[in-house]
């Protein structure tokens, strides 16, 4: 071969050679910029995920926080200081207190001073910030809410329709005395009989029975009311109550417009004030705020989830209800709920109700001196006697006197009106809406 032939064939060698240099080069480079953008999604994506877990565990750490917010109004609901710490779903919170007016435990009735606690009402019985530290995973975040305690009074105790009120239909049968007839002395005399042994009718009263719906009579059962005395007269009960009266109330030119749910349902700033419907809860009954008879049930240690709890809290009370309290029954079934053999120096509230509205309180004994108030009220026992009045949100109410003796409900104005002034028995806690997320950190 020619010496310039050679070199041809040399230079058409060197030249693949470059470019198979230059390919390699570039697959490199690619293999670069693909790893770079790799490690560059990978970073970002972790990078993502840590915040997105560290938001997570804060809005976890924030809700430890208000389990310890729940838990301190709890703990001063029930006497306490509101000072506690706990776990919860994992983390831990500290609830620290500073009391701004009024006392640590809470005493009813001192509210009223220091301006009215600038301008917030009369009945402001304490004010306190709450410091909640709520700790999970590192995380850590302080919610600080406003809790007010206030007193409530019960003002629809005094204002009964009927000695008995229900909103659906009224069953009245067996040996039973319903008189709706007003009555007094009772704070005069001991009540050991038949009540005009000991106790006078003073005014014709309301209603024997008040219903939503049919009211019926049979066997032995008497009713009375409105100046009559107990007997077979049905025009002493009313049926298919429409609770609006016909009348303008509020003077706002209409008339009945205000359901009875504790809600400003025609816009003119105040809540049930003209209303056309019966109440479905026994804090509307009484014009008090959501909640508030079961918070005062909790300060008198009267607020009870088990019937045997409740007996034995009887027993422990001399076998008597006391007197000037309010007691909370939230289960859905007792049978039997006694009062007791002797009345209640002063009258009190007992409530027998659930969430759901359909509690049952079968089989009633004993003396009670006040306002019976149940979603479902079956049998009153010959044995039971009730001074004040009784209300039943059910469907039906059974009112059938069983057993031997004769049951008796008798209604008084004098019980009724010294129960809706017991001002101080009624304490309502309110947490602020507002809270602030102090110091979250990580």
């Amino acid at each position: 071969m020619s010496q310039s032939r050679k070199r041809f064939w040399k230079r058409k060698a060197g030249m693949r050679r470059r470019q198979r240099a230059q390919v390699l080069v570039l697959a490199l480079l690619v293999v670069i910029l693909i790893s770079s953008l790799a490690l560059s999604y990978l970073y970002s994506s972790v990078s993502q995920g840590s915040v997105m877990e560290r938001s997570y565990q804060s809005e976890r750490a924030f809700f430890v926080g208000e389990a310890g917010i729940d838990a301190a109004v709890t703990d001063i609901r029930r006497g306490g200081t509101g000072v506690v710490s706990g776990d919860f779903a994992g983390g831990h919170y500290d609830v620290q207190v500073e009391v701004l007016f009024g006392t640590l435990p809470v005493i009813p009735g001192q509210g009223g001073s220091d301006d009215t606690w600038q301008g917030m009402g009369e009945d402001i019985e304490l004010v306190v910030k709450l410091t909640s530290i709520g700790t999970l995973n590192e995380n850590r975040v302080v919610i600080e809410p406003i809790v007010l305690g206030r007193s409530f009074n019960p003002e629809g105790a005094g204002e009964a329709q009927a000695a008995i009120t229900a909103s659906g239909d009224a069953t009245v049968r067996g040996n039973i005395t319903v008189d709706g007839r007003d009555h007094e002395g009772l704070f005069d005399r001991e009540y050991t009989g038949h009540p005009h042994d000991e106790i006078a009718v003073v005014g014709d009263g309301v209603w024997g029975v008040s219903a939503g719906g049919d009211v019926t009579s049979a066997g032995n059962s008497e009713v009375g009311g409105l100046g009559i005395e107990p007997g077979g007269d049905s025009s002493v009960c009313e049926e298919n109550r429409y609770w609006g009266n016909g009348v303008d109330d509020d003077g706002d030119g209409l008339v009945d417009e205000e359901a009875w749910d504790g809600i400003d349902n025609d816009g003119d700033g105040r809540i049930d004030e003209d209303t056309n419907s019966f109440p479905d809860t026994a804090n509307l009954l009484l014009g008090l705020p959501r909640e508030s008879l079961r918070m005062a049930a909790i300060l008198a240690g009267a607020y009870f989830r088990d019937a045997n709890e409740y007996h034995q809290w009887l027993m422990d009370n001399g076998g008597n209800v006391p007197g000037g309290i309010v007691v909370f029954l939230d289960l859905d079934y007792i049978s039997p709920l006694d009062f007791g053999r002797d009345f209640n120096d002063e009258p009190s509230i007992v409530v027998v109700s659930n969430d759901q509205g359909t509690a049952v309180a079968k089989n009633i004994h004993g003396k009670l001196k006040g306002l019976l108030i149940v979603d479902n009220l079956l049998h009153i026992n010959g044995d039971c006697k009730v001074l004040g009045a009784v209300y039943s949100f059910a469907g039906e109410a059974q009112l059938g006197g069983v057993g031997g003796g004769a049951a008796e409900v008798l209604y008084s104005s004098e019980v009724l009106d010294r129960l809706s002034s017991l001002d101080d028995i009624v304490i309502l806690f309110a947490v602020s809406s507002h809270r602030i997320v102090a110091a979250p950190s990580s």
